[in-house]
């Protein structure tokens, strides 16, 4: 009985003016903003993985094994952690971003993840083939 009222009651007021509604394009625009953001993200993590790749290319493992323990130790003080980590990052805040867009119950956090990961690895081989 409560539920009826409050419900006339918001009616009233929106057909009275005093709320506005939103039109759809504004809800269409913030879908669509999250959509680029979560792949802006994954262009993110992609770049921030071909860097690794690139510093791979520079130390090549087979000339550190001439050198023994002090090539690689070299190796693992220079390698960029923070790539390796602001890739995990963007990776993952662009699978959370698309597990909250829109109200599909059904989204399978697997299923997104695992889109966004192949998007990520098409990204990584198309800048290191460019490359």
């Amino acid at each position: 009985m409560k539920k009826k009222k409050i419900g006339n009651k918001i009616l009233n007021k929106i057909k009275s003016g005093e709320v506005k509604m939103k039109e759809k394009w504004k809800f269409e625009m913030e879908k669509w903003e999250k959509r680029a953001l979560g792949l802006i993200l994954v262009l993110a993590a992609g770049l921030s993985i071909s860097g690794m790749a690139y510093f791979v290319h520079i130390y090549d493992p087979r000339e550190l094994l001439e050198f023994e323990s002090i090539g690689w130790e070299l190796f693992w003080q220079d390698f960029p952690y923070y790539w390796l980590g602001g890739a995990i990052t963007f990776w993952v805040l662009a699978t959370i971003l698309w597990l909250k867009l829109g109200d599909n119950y059904q989204k399978k956090p697997l299923k997104i993840a695992l889109i966004s990961g192949i998007i990520l690895v098409v990204i990584t081989a198309g800048v290191l083939f460019l490359s």
